[in-house]
């Protein structure tokens, strides 16, 4: 190790030195000049270039080869020089490591995204900060320890998105756009009102608008319920029935249809007739190779056709169901609240921002998406499983009458219903009649244990399934379900044909068809359900997966793609 000149062993080194050579002399104090002078040589070996340096300009040098740090200051804060040694850390140069800036502290964080979701949040973000900024929400982890002002740009930011809301519902002056405001602001104003004397004139006027389209749709409904009452004389409804008996001598599917139609209007039923209606397709499998499935594989496939079923009651597991309908090329999706189906909303899968709803939510604006589903109901069926009270569609006036016009225009429905289920006391029957009252149908009621496995009818209205239709090609044995309800007879005089009866004789589940016997006015099929564990799809329960798989299938078939013929 290289020792400096000044250091304690160079002096003791030096004066040990000048004693030596002052000793031959007497009286001399001073070292002699040939020694004194000089340092010894196995010292000077032991002296470095920069300590020479150093001894004739008098100044220091910085620090040596041997020191780990570089002579000059590293250029920037974030980048220091480990090395400045011909070998370094790593090999050949010197090497650098980059140091991380100081972090951001949780309050910048906290505000960070409070800023963000002020500029382009929704009201459900903005009062999910609101809420948990709440001294009677705060915990001891302080989720937004930031001040108090910035909550309240929170609120009035809340404030002014469902006021706007309101405003715009209130100039487009729809029934659906009104109730999503409602139901937006609901527990929402009541505290806004408490806490920052925010006023909401708008909701006054939203419930008296309100009040008058449900008044309006309250006659239209009335007028619905007054058509199930028979529109023809007696004798006119006796003529419908002969000539109906005549049309089925004649054997031409023609006069048979027009006769059907006309009983229809009559509420007359048409069950004998539907017997020789027998209805074909191209997306059916061939004779005696129905026993899987009456639709092959991938009979669909490619043409967009997608199942939504939507679920108000307890939750079920429907996967073994949408594996049958995947393996046909039908898409199936789930929901629980109908808005999520008949309510547009945005693609994100586009890649193109413009005119979406963050540009326009940072401009203040919003956009109205069209409703995929309804604008194509020719390629979607919407099934709803009804749920317990209070509800959903209790009111929801708007999701009821896009219901309507969506089967209208060619969509198939399927309102299924149920006993009691899932902890409940009381038929799941509310939803399911609410929707049949809006068709004009008559209610479901009631509750049957059920769990009985019924076999092929032995003649019309007998217990069993009606082995003459396609969907049940091939099956001999079919589970009624448990926990069911029962359908009143008054939809066999509606056009609607018989599919199960459940073991006791009451009807069960029923289908409008969708040939043009039936449906000639260019509406859908209509499924109507008592059975909603026969969606379960139980492996325990015989025929469900191959009577479940054709149904909801058979619910995708438009006019277009079914013929009728005779039936002898």
């Amino acid at each position: 190790m290289p020792i400096r000149e000044n250091s304690f062993i160079n002096d003791f080194m030096t004066g040990r030195s000048s004693s030596v050579g002052n000793k031959g002399q007497k009286g001399s104090r001073g070292p002699r000049g040939s020694r004194g002078a000089s340092v010894p040589a196995w010292r000077s070996k032991l002296i470095t270039q920069d300590e020479k340096d150093e001894k004739q300009t008098g100044s220091k040098t910085g620090r040596g080869k041997s020191c780990i740090w570089s002579k000059d200051a590293p250029t920037k804060r974030c980048a220091r020089r480990l090395s400045s040694s011909m070998v370094g850390l790593a090999g050949g140069s010197p090497q650098y490591v980059e140091l991380r800036g100081p972090d951001r502290t949780r309050e910048q964080r906290c505000l960070d995204e409070i800023t963000m979701k002020l500029e382009m949040g929704s009201v459900d973000d903005l009062w999910t900060i609101y809420v948990q900024s709440s001294a009677w929400h705060q915990d001891d982890g302080a989720k937004w320890p930031v001040q108090n002002e910035v909550f309240v740009k929170v609120r009035k930011r809340i404030t002014f998105l469902l006021k706007q809301k309101m405003k715009k519902a209130l100039e487009k002056d729809d029934v659906g756009e009104m109730e999503a405001a409602i139901r937006a602001a609901d527990g929402k104003v009541q505290i806004l009102a408490t806490q920052g004397n925010e006023q909401f004139y708008e909701m006054d006027k939203i419930f008296e608008r309100l009040e008058m389209k449900q008044e309006e749709q309250r006659r239209v409904m009335k007028g619905l319920k007054d058509s199930n009452t028979p529109a023809m004389a007696f004798h006119d409804k006796d003529a419908a029935r002969s000539s109906l008996h005549e049309a089925i001598e004649t054997k031409d599917i023609e006069t048979i249809r027009t006769a059907i139609q006309k009983c229809m209007e009559a509420q007359v039923d048409v069950t004998d007739a539907a017997k020789h209606v027998a209805i074909t397709s191209k997306y059916f499998a061939p004779e005696g190779e129905r026993e899987k499935s009456l639709f092959p594989l991938n009979c669909f496939k490619g043409e967009g056709r997608c199942v939504h079923i939507v679920n108000l009651g307890p939750e079920m597991d429907l996967n073994v169901l949408e594996r049958h309908l995947a393996v046909a090329g039908v898409k199936v999706k789930f929901y629980t609240d109908p808005s999520a189906v008949l309510v547009g909303k945005e693609n994100r899968k586009t890649g193109s921002r413009k005119g979406t709803s963050v540009a326009a939510s940072l401009n203040g604006k919003e956009i109205t998406f069209a409703c995929d589903v309804t604008d194509n109901p020719h390629l979607h069926s919407i099934i709803i499983i009804s749920g317990p009270e209070p509800a959903r569609f209790e009111g929801d006036t708007g999701n009821l009458t896009k219901l309507v016009k969506f089967h209208k225009a060619g969509g198939a429905i399927g309102i299924i219903a149920s006993g009691n289920r899932g902890g409940h006391h009381f038929p799941l029957i509310r939803d399911a009649n609410i929707i049949l009252q809006v068709f004009g149908l008559e209610k479901v009621w009631g509750h049957e244990t059920g769990a009985r496995t019924i076999h092929r009818q032995t003649a019309p209205r007998a217990p069993g399934f009606c082995a003459s239709h396609p969907l049940f090609s091939q099956i001999k044995h079919l589970d009624e379900g448990f926990s069911n309800t029962v359908l009143d007879e008054m939809y066999l005089k509606r056009g609607f044909r018989e599919l199960v009866r459940c073991s006791n004789g009451k009807l069960l589940t029923c289908i409008k068809e969708p040939s043009a016997s039936f449906s000639g006015d260019g509406s859908g099929t209509i499924l109507i359900s008592g059975s909603a564990t026969q969606f379960l799809c139980s492996k325990d329960a015989a025929g469900e997966e191959t009577y479940m798989s054709n149904l909801i299938l058979y619910m995708a078939l438009r006019q277009a793609d079914v013929e009728e013929v005779y039936k002898p």
